[in-house]
């Protein structure tokens, strides 16, 4: 989150609520990954939180390293397959369903690859102008063809899906990732999450859909009803 770290708390508090909200309404494992999101972005919120203060206190300087980590970790590594799963595990359409498996195939490229930068890489954040700098040192990093392939898995999932306000995270990645990426095209991926409220209300509103809708009823065939099925 931009800003400070009051600024990042703030919001890390206010997501979790929103989580613990909407975990309320899970009725089945399959939901829970896409219920969980809010928890996702809550952990990252806190990881700025401590990044701040590690800017701002010597007492927490050492845990720069571990909270920049973290975040990217979920930044880079998680969401690229978390959000096509998640939304994957919630589709019944068999024809979504194939395109959605095929988001979440790339994104496991994507966060595989992001997962070994992370980890082989020299990893540096700053802060400048209220918003935190993040650079993982790889030459072989292309990060206009990542930027592209990291966009697929994260933003067009919950586009193909035609679960009722689903296209609603859509509209409010695709603006989160436009402000972002033009107005402050340095601080991409802390801006971004910037929109983690708005996004983790939308998916609060889904899952209390998913809660109160009535399940279809399967008319079992006569021929089945004869056999004692």
């Amino acid at each position: 989150m931009c800003f400070s770290a009051t600024t990042s708390f703030i919001a890390g508090t206010a997501l979790t609520a929103i989580g613990v909200a909407t975990v309320r309404y899970v009725k089945t494992p399959a939901r829970l990954p896409f219920a969980a999101i809010p928890f996702i972005f809550s952990i990252q919120q806190f990881c700025e939180g401590f990044l701040w203060l590690s800017f701002t206190k010597p007492a927490f300087e050492s845990w720069q390293p571990a909270a920049a980590h973290i975040f990217l970790a979920f930044a880079e590594v998680v969401w690229p397959v978390w959000i096509p799963l998640s939304i994957l595990l919630l589709e019944r359409v068999t024809r979504r369903r194939r395109w959605l498996s095929l988001m979440f195939a790339i994104g496991s490229i994507v966060s595989i690859s992001m997962a070994y930068a992370l980890v082989n890489c020299p990893v540096s954040v700053s802060a400048s102008s209220g918003h935190i700098y993040y650079e993982i040192d790889c030459p072989y990093r292309l990060n206009y063809f990542n930027g592209i392939l990291y966009f697929v898995p994260t933003v067009l999932p919950s586009l193909i899906s035609r679960i009722r306000k689903m296209k609603t995270i859509t509209v409010v990645l695709m603006l989160s990732f436009l402000i972002s990426r033009f107005f402050f095209n340095d601080y991409v991926i802390s801006v971004w999450c910037f929109f983690a409220t708005v996004m983790s209300v939308v998916v609060l509103l889904i899952t209390r859909d998913l809660f109160y809708r009535k399940e279809p009823v399967r008319i079992k065939r006569k021929t089945e009803q004869s056999l004692g099925y």
